[in-house]
């Protein structure tokens, strides 16, 4: 969670105060009021990135851009900025690639996805258990899920694949 300054785009430069939560599938407030009334999806958020200088003064903000305009969320210090936005980031991936992955039917596009599933938890800025035991977790479901259409040999790909997560992981 995050305390932090948010300004939407649709108001004229208001800035309010809200406890944020990266929730599974959404951005949320602890007090869904102003501009944070409605969570934020994963899945509609177009951009995130860091907005360099908004004035004279040092403000450590982060833009996220969604179909209606976009939120700043300003930050105590560069660094707790950049942990959100690798956070947030990282979170719009694995909800990107768990809605991929869970839609899959082929075996080669199956593969494909979880290695650049592994690939964007191997290069993340954020270092934390979860983000190697989020990918493993959800292979495991899929393997269980999709045992009918998957072969041993796409099986046996797909365990070489999870190796550099499975190192990191007990």
């Amino acid at each position: 969670t995050i305390v932090s300054k948010i300004m939407n785009s649709r108001y004229l430069r208001r800035w309010e105060v809200h406890k944020i939560y990266l929730d599974k599938t959404e951005i949320c407030s602890a007090t869904p009021l102003g501009m944070m009334e409605s969570a934020i999806p994963y899945s509609s958020i177009e951009d995130v990135h860091i907005v360099s200088r908004w004035n004279a003064g040092q403000k450590f903000c982060i833009r996220i851009t969604i179909p209606d305009g976009s939120l700043l969320m300003q930050a105590h210090n560069s660094y707790l900025r950049d942990q959100w936005l690798h956070s947030i980031l990282w979170k719009r991936h694995m909800y990107k690639y768990e809605k991929i992955l869970k839609s899959a039917r082929r075996p080669e596009v199956l593969l494909k996805e979880i290695k650049n599933m592994i690939d964007v938890s191997l290069t993340t800025n954020i270092q934390d258990a979860s983000i190697y035991q989020f990918p493993l977790d959800l292979v495991s479901d899929l393997l269980q899920q999709n045992a009918d259409f998957i072969t041993r040999v796409a099986h046996e790909n797909i365990i070489v694949a999870l190796a550099p997560l499975l190192e990191n992981n007990h």
